[in-house]
């Protein structure tokens, strides 16, 4: 079982990277996502357009495993237009000697919507722990936690259960959820913006 070297205060970045090396993914293929984050529902001058249709990313970026270091995430998100952020998506796919989209992975990833307190983290600690999410980072985004688990889901299967069990917990916006089931993965954010302006920052190892 292979243990990435995962630390309190590592950002989304750093936590990727070291993922991705630790748990030996040097030839599969990761992707990523550009997007512009939209205020959630009950802000202010969120768009009608944005309640009722799925934004899909702007663009897709593949790289290869041993091509996802530190340095190339932040030269892709240096190179990002204004109010543009750039997101790890869960979706794996194996080397190159096999037919491509074969076979699929997927990182346990999850965007949680309740504010930030010592109570609403240990509610979290203590769902992922009986969903058998045993291993893996929390991180604090800024308003609310994000997850990712260490133990890779092997089958479309066992990912749609992952969001089930997460979409039932009442610790996750619904719309996460339908996303998600649209793209057919899960994504969340590794840089800042002026409307998401605070990085991802780990607070607890699991």
């Amino acid at each position: 079982m292979k243990n990435p070297k995962l630390e309190i205060g590592m950002t989304a970045m750093e936590t990727v990277v070291e993922l991705v090396k630790g748990l030996g993914l040097k030839k599969q293929k990761v992707y990523f996502g550009i997007y512009p984050p939209h205020p959630k529902p009950g802000q202010k001058f969120i768009s009608l357009e944005y309640l009722m249709f799925h934004q899909p990313f702007d663009e897709l970026i593949l790289l290869n495993g041993e091509d996802v270091t530190s340095k190339r995430l932040e030269s892709i998100s240096s190179s990002l237009k204004s109010g543009r952020v750039l997101a790890i998506q869960s979706i794996l796919f194996g080397d190159e000697t096999e037919s491509f989209g074969t076979p699929i992975f997927h990182f346990p990833l999850m965007d949680f919507s309740c504010p930030e307190s010592p109570e609403n983290l240990k509610k979290i600690k203590n769902f992922l722990g009986r969903i058998g999410q045993k291993r893996g980072v929390i991180l604090f985004s800024g308003k609310s936690y994000h997850y990712y688990g260490l133990d890779l889901f092997y089958n479309y299967d066992r990912w749609m259960n992952f969001l089930g069990d997460c979409g039932l917990s009442e610790l996750v916006n619904g719309r996460y959820i339908m996303h998600s089931l649209k793209d057919s993965c899960s994504a969340l954010r590794l840089s800042a913006c002026p409307l998401k302006p605070e990085i991802p920052t780990v607070v607890s190892v699991l």
